[in-house]
């Protein structure tokens, strides 16, 4: 079983957000520190593991779990219903938790259906997708909690017909006319189970989903464990049954066997004895005819402690005497062992949700990438993962959909990930960081750009565009520019960066007829040159590469060069230059053909193609502001000033 919802309302800063989890692939959550990152983790606890603990505003005057200004009643509606959801009986000092729970097949072998509730069993009955809403309502006035689940039953009057026993459901199936060819038995003899009666009486009636209080189903529902370097040794000990259980699963099915034979035998001889005590007290309980007990016999395995052998001890020594270094040691080799165990025997159900808060602390670089493979391993078998993290290396090694970008919005937490891209690095080759730890951008069409533009934004300003928080992107050249800015304008929106952050998209001047003059507004665009960037620098820069990169022996001069400048075409609308019509050609074409004049063949080819060595080559003669284009100067103070 694996969560792939989970709503958090009124909880801390998380006051309503809503998140869809994967199962098979790490989930990570990134963001400043307190935005929110490690309490999503924590509610998610909170909504399975009933030992966690959840503040109350008088327990702890320092602490009180529910959102300093929880949603009104309208606002809560609202929410649930954008999800999909019905309402809950709400008040504002509430927080409440709902998880969505997609069953697999290892949730429902004969020894466990055997002991879950009815009322488990028809909402399982009813699902086809075999998906289960659990949800968790903490109180601030009660200062308690209740849990419930998504039911299939009559939305006015709820007849909660999973919670009566045999009796009244028997006199239900006549007040409801339902017969007994209408029920439907599994065994196709004896008395009918209370569930087929539930589920026969409700086929008559026309049913909704409503909220119903629910006790929750021990053993039932995925296991939630809270992993970070700060635990304790009972925290480890839990991690590491966790680790073995199912290793020795077959031994406890074998042991589960063994006892539930001997408690039938204990109860027949317990029954007897009670037969004959009942004979004794008739006198003094007229009314009691025969008293009966019922028997069951717990099997459970735990590891109750951890030895270690190091090499300089004698024998085995408790590991709670050991330092954090070894307790950290142990940790990350149990979850490496899990992680290729569980791969070589196919184990895949998910039977754990392990949430990681901030797992990089304490490891090097090369540590931390090994440790996201080890948890990217241990996600395809019968755990999901949940990293909250600030590691580089976490964030380009997940899967782009996977990523959850955490903020805070008037104090709150707010969620924003891209669902419909897996990769970009392919694409715009750049890595998930470059976005996601960025919110300034500037955009810019080719390599030449990618080459030229950060040096020249550090000759404007004397500052690297990392020191102002600017990342550039490469839309990879005019072939991929309108495919590329697609992707790009996809992923910004989705992780909120046109709102939260300042773009500028930086063109040659003959893309200016690819793009509506809204789309220019929308985009926040500038476009550069006649034509292009190479015909907007100042033509001495040209004169001296050329002259440097021929030694002074090709007779170029300034005024041949501002001739190609003056004579290529401007940029129409709809027009489509070809590359011999602009000016970087023209120029090599002019350098060629002085080369050929002259007899020095070895400077034909001295300017490369257009790319990061062009770029790369005029960089190395601009020295000067005023050799800047005013247009790209303009680009440089729109991302300052937007």
């Amino acid at each position: 079983m694996y969560l792939s919802e989970f709503i958090s309302l009124n909880y801390r800063s998380c006051k309503n957000i809503h998140i869809k989890l994967d199962n098979d692939y790490p989930n990570v959550f990134i963001g400043i520190n307190d935005c929110g990152k490690s309490s999503v983790l924590q509610a998610v606890g909170l909504l399975l593991n009933a030992k966690m603990k959840f503040f109350f505003a008088n327990e702890d005057k320092k602490k009180n779990d529910i959102s300093n200004t929880p949603l009104s009643e309208q606002e809560m509606n609202n929410f649930l219903h954008s999800c999909g959801l019905p309402s809950f009986e709400y008040k504002p000092q509430q927080t409440i938790f709902i998880g969505k729970f997609i069953a697999e097949n290892a949730d429902f072998n004969s020894a466990n259906e055997e002991g879950l509730s009815n009322h488990l069993k028809w909402v399982i009955g009813s699902s086809n997708e075999k998906s289960l809403w659990l949800a968790k309502v903490f109180d601030g006035e009660k200062q308690n909690f209740s849990s419930y689940l998504l039911t299939p039953d009559k939305k006015d009057e709820p007849l909660s017909l999973y919670k009566q026993n045999a009796k009244t459901l028997e006199k239900a199936k006549k007040e409801h006319n339902v017969t007994n060819d209408e029920v439907e038995n599994e065994n196709k003899v004896g008395r009918f189970k209370n569930i087929e009666l539930v589920s026969a009486i409700y086929k008559k009636h026309t049913l909704d989903s409503v909220w119903a209080e629910y006790t929750v189903d021990k053993n039932f529902w995925v296991e939630y464990r809270y992993l970070d370097w700060n635990f304790t040794l009972e925290e480890l000990t839990q991690f590491a049954n966790d680790i073995v259980s199912q290793n020795i699963s077959a031994q406890i099915d074998i042991a589960s066997k063994f006892a539930k034979r001997q408690a039938t035998k204990a109860q027949n001889i317990i029954n007897q004895e009670l037969a004959k005590l009942a004979i004794v007290l008739k006198a003094d309980l007229q009314n009691i005819k025969a008293i009966q007990a019922n028997v069951n016999f717990q099997i459970t395995s735990l590891i109750t402690d951890i030895m270690v052998n190091k090499e300089n001890s004698d024998g085995a020594v408790h590991l709670d005497s050991q330092g954090d270094g070894v307790k950290r040691q142990l940790w990350f080799a149990l979850l490496k062992w899990k992680a290729f165990r569980d791969m070589q025997n196919g184990i895949t159900d998910t039977k754990f949700i392990w949430c990681f808060d901030e797992p990089e602390t304490h490891l090097y670089p090369k540590a931390q990438r090994e440790f996201f493979e080890i948890i990217k391993t241990v996600s395809q078998t019968n755990v999901q993962s949940l990293i909250s993290t600030h590691s580089t290396v976490f964030i380009d090694r997940a899967k782009l959909k996977n990523i959850n970008k955490v903020d805070l919005a008037n104090g709150y937490t707010v969620f924003s990930k891209c669902d419909d891209v897996d990769d970009i690095y392919n694409s715009l080759q750049i890595k998930n960081s470059d976005f996601l730890f960025y919110d300034n951008f500037l955009v810019v069409e080719g390599d030449t750009e990618q080459a030229l533009i950060p040096f020249l934004f550090e000759l404007h300003y004397g500052k690297p565009l990392s020191a102002n928080s600017v990342q550039i992107i490469n839309l990879g050249g005019k072939t991929k520019r309108q495919e590329n800015q697609k992707i790009l304008k996809n992923i910004l929106g989705s992780f909120r960066k046109e709102t939260s952050g300042k773009i500028i998209y930086i063109f040659d001047n003959d893309a200016l007829a690819e793009f509506t003059n809204s789309e220019i507004q929308e985009m926040n665009c500038v476009f550069v040159g006649k034509q292009d960037i190479e015909d907007s620098i100042e033509s001495s820069v040209w004169l001296s590469l050329i002259t440097e990169q021929t030694n002074c022996q090709l007779p170029i001069t300034l005024e041949e060069i501002e001739q190609i400048k003056s004579n290529i075409p401007v940029v129409s609308s709809n027009q489509n230059l070809q590359s011999n019509q602009k000016f970087y050609e023209q120029l090599k074409r002019l350098v060629n053909r002085k080369a050929n004049d002259a007899n020095l063949l070895e400077f034909q080819h001295i300017l490369p193609s257009k790319g990061l060595d062009s770029g790369k080559l005029l960089a190395k003669h601009i020295n000067s502001i005023e050799q800047i284009s005013p247009q790209i100067k303009f680009a440089f103070e729109r991302l300052e000033s937007s």
